[in-house]
């Protein structure tokens, strides 16, 4: 007893003993420096006991379990405490370890790599056929499907890694792994193969549907890549199942991080669902969506990065004083006066030819000024570019970005025109009625066949001359109807209320007729049955009804 306490009367956090043996973990220095080489056995139920030797010459023993000693924590267990450091070293340097010893198992989807630690009820099932099995998963299954319904995804999630793991499951051949961990050699994958065709059929459907089950626990508890990766196996085990990849869609996009990227394989699966499903109504809503947003996002693309060839060049450069192009211009048009002035000279002396050659080159000289500048590399952008990219909010590092600047730069080379400065155009709400139907017809006219366009002119008794006259009168005909037109929900509303108003007698005399007729035939009585069973039958499941459940 020291300072009047009891060696037992407070919880200990670790206490030193030079002469126990060791139990638990053991920390080994190597010839130099601390711990480096680091051995890790497996805790004896309650108690905890490591080791640390330093050049052999010196031993520690560290016990943590039920002792109670008077000890602080923060004395040797603590966060700044040497020992504290020194085993949160060690173990950060046994991980590194580990880590090269396991690439394949680091890289498996955590519902795979659990089928390694699964109780004796699951391993003996793996031993039954295929009938015991399937009755089995099928029963687990159900029970993930009460937990999620009960919102409890990370029990449905343990209960559809169970049913999996029956089929198909990984196992360590080395029975010391838990002394020296986890190693890629000593693992050996188990998947159970049916003996008739028909039972490989029923496997393949079961398995599907539980990794489907996985990836919606996952997307609810927002781990998207692992919902991504259980959409794979369930494609992988079978390439026609719709469900599968519409689900890989919804993992795709739904992270606020998805990008360019994320939403092009989205709407590849999605065009494989629908040609794979083609009556499903989720699949093509969401496909729609995709794809409109997409039109949507190039419209928007394509006024953004017009902007870029505002100055003819992508990068200024920044050591180049200001005035430095205004001098060369001024430079360049002294020269071309000193050269005119000398085949004037020229024709005043009668040497003709001369004149002529030198004023072919002051003519080839301008045309070069006035040139436009050397197409721009955008697949290859320079650190300049990317930065002066990243000052008008475009990422040039983007591949999608890269293509669409270069064939806005073709269609300008190949039509010899100059990209014009952008202009921010006015909000539809400051513009007139007919400046908005100006807009609108913008948006209808490249819709319209030849043919259609025709006939709207020939209609109004329009007959245009040229292509461009033609394409103008067009537009400013269909402007003049989408002013005069009245809005669709002005015409649905006033047709609404009319038919409605004509009807209304009519429904009374129907409705006090079907009363007469149920009355008297009693099927008034059988009608409140049946309004009464279906308020009194049990609320619907939570599924969405396109899960695998």
């Amino acid at each position: 007893m020291r300072n009047g306490r009891s060696p037992r009367t407070s919880i200990a956090r670790g206490i030193v003993c030079p002469s126990q043996p060791c139990l638990g973990h053991q920390f080994h220095d190597s010839d130099a420096g601390l711990a480096k080489n680091i051995a890790f056995e497996s805790v004896r139920n309650d108690l905890g006991l490591a080791t640390f030797r330093t050049n052999g010459r010196r031993r520690m023993r560290i016990f943590f379990a039920t002792l109670h000693f008077h000890t602080p924590a923060a004395t040797m267990m603590g966060k700044d405490s040497p020992f504290g450091n020194l085993m949160a070293e060690a173990v950060k340097l046994k991980g590194a370890q580990q880590a090269q010893l396991r690439p394949v198992w680091d890289a498996w989807p955590t519902y795979f790599q659990h089928s390694m630690f699964m109780s004796e009820p699951i391993v003996t099932l793996r031993t039954q056929p295929f009938g015991a099995r399937k009755a089995a998963a099928l029963e687990i299954k159900q029970k993930g499907n009460a937990f999620f319904a009960d919102q409890q995804y990370e029990e449905a999630v343990a209960q559809y890694e169970m049913a999996l793991s029956i089929f198909k499951y990984c196992e360590n051949a080395d029975v010391n792994w838990k002394k020296k961990g986890i190693h890629d050699d000593d693992i050996r994958v188990v998947m159970y193969t049916p003996e008739s065709a028909a039972d490989a059929i029923e496997l393949t459907s079961l398995q599907a549907s539980l990794y489907l089950n996985i990836s919606v626990c996952k997307m609810r508890l927002k781990e998207f890549p692992v919902a991504i990766v259980a959409c794979d196996d369930a494609i992988a085990l079978d390439s026609t199942c719709a469900k599968a990849f519409y689900r890989r869609a919804q993992a795709l996009i739904t992270p606020l991080s998805s990008g360019a990227v994320e939403f092009e394989k989205a709407l590849r699966d999605l065009d494989t669902a629908c040609k794979l499903d083609p009556t499903s109504v989720e699949i093509r809503k969401l496909y729609r969506q995709l794809r409109d947003d997409s039109i949507k996002q190039k419209q928007l693309d394509k006024a953004t990065f017009q902007g870029m060839f505002d100055r003819g060049v992508v990068v200024d450069t920044p050591d180049e004083p200001v005035d430095a192009a205004d001098a060369r211009r001024k430079q360049m048009e002294q020269e071309l006066a000193d050269a005119n002035a000398v085949v004037r000279m020229y024709e005043a002396k009668g040497e003709l030819e001369s004149a002529r050659e030198l004023q072919a080159k002051i003519d080839e000289a301008k045309a070069a000024a006035t040139r436009a500048p050397a197409p721009v590399d955008f697949y290859n952008p320079t650190p300049d570019m990317i930065a002066d990219g990243h000052a008008n909010g475009i990422d040039l590092t983007d591949v999608r970005v890269q293509k669409m600047l270069a064939d806005l730069q073709s269609e300008h080379l190949a039509n010899g025109t100059t990209p014009a400065a952008s202009k921010k155009p006015r909000p539809r709400a400051q513009l007139s009625a007919f400046d908005t139907a100006l807009l609108e017809a913008d948006e209808i006219l490249p819709t319209l066949s030849d043919d259609e366009i025709s006939t709207l002119l020939r209609a109004e008794g329009v007959v245009a001359l040229d292509a461009a006259e033609r394409l103008a009168t067009a537009r400013n005909v269909l402007a003049t109807k989408l002013c005069r037109a009245p809005s669709p929900s002005q015409t649905e509303s006033q047709d609404s209320s009319q038919s409605s108003q004509a009807m209304k007698p009519v429904l009374y005399v129907v409705l006090l007729w079907a009363l007469g007729r149920l009355y008297s035939s009693g099927g008034l009585g059988m009608l409140y049955n049946g309004i009464s069973d279906l308020l009194s039958r049990p609320s619907p499941s939570p599924f969405d009804g396109f899960d695998e459940f």
